[in-house]
């Protein structure tokens, strides 16, 4: 009678490889997220307070390295200021990191300074650096005025004229806005004529909203 000999069992377990392939992993994530959290990058600051309309040059920009992350895009990287420097489109606070939605290109500066007087009260967005549409109504007579259409679209407010004695929700406010040069003159040609004008918000800027 011939003898059966049981077969020894494999030294090999297959879980052993998985768990030491789930250990590996576990372990590269943790090195990929410290060293993405370790990355950092230099961006642009402002060297000084920054307004709407004033040109962004080397001069006005120092470098900082920081850890920024997913939101790294949405800043002015350095290294990435053109020749021609850029136009700050809304305030920038000396030191402050420079967003890539407060500035512009520096063609933008070929633009032209002009205070227009708003029919009504402004909306809460309407501030300092808010990008809007000026729509005029024409006059055609005493206190009588025609239908209303855009006059400049994406003008920039550089400032709301606060007088003295002035009362809030006033008929008509003081605006500076900088608007195209080459619809200047039709600006002006609206004021002279006393059309009433209004002005829409393209977007809320930071802290504007109310």
């Amino acid at each position: 009678m011939s003898r059966i000999t049981p077969r020894r069992a494999s030294a090999f377990d297959p879980r052993l490889l998985v768990g030491v392939g789930l250990v590996l992993a576990s372990v590269a994530g943790v090195v990929g997220i410290v060293t993405a959290a370790d990355r950092t990058v230099d961006v642009y600051v402002a060297a000084r307070p920054l307004s709407p309309g004033d040109r962004i040059t080397a001069e006005a920009l120092a470098v900082r390295s920081v850890h920024l992350g997913a939101v790294e895009e949405h800043y002015l990287l350095a290294g990435s200021l053109p020749d021609a420097g850029m136009i700050a489109t809304r305030p920038v606070a000396a030191g402050e990191m420079v967003p890539s939605a407060a500035t512009d290109d520096a063609s933008a500066a070929e633009g032209a300074v002009v205070v227009a007087t708003i029919s009504g009260a402004l909306p809460g967005a309407v501030e300092s650096g808010a990008v809007v549409d000026l729509w005029a109504a024409p006059a055609t007579g005493a206190r009588e005025f025609g239908a209303p259409a855009m006059l400049v679209g994406g003008a920039t407010v550089l400032q709301v004229v606060e007088e003295e004695g002035m009362v809030a929700g006033a008929a008509a406010r003081d605006v500076e806005l900088l608007v195209p040069r080459d619809e200047l003159a039709a600006v002006l040609a609206a004021l002279g004529n006393g059309d009433a004008l209004s002005l829409v918000p393209l977007a809320v800027t930071a802290g504007s909203a109310r």
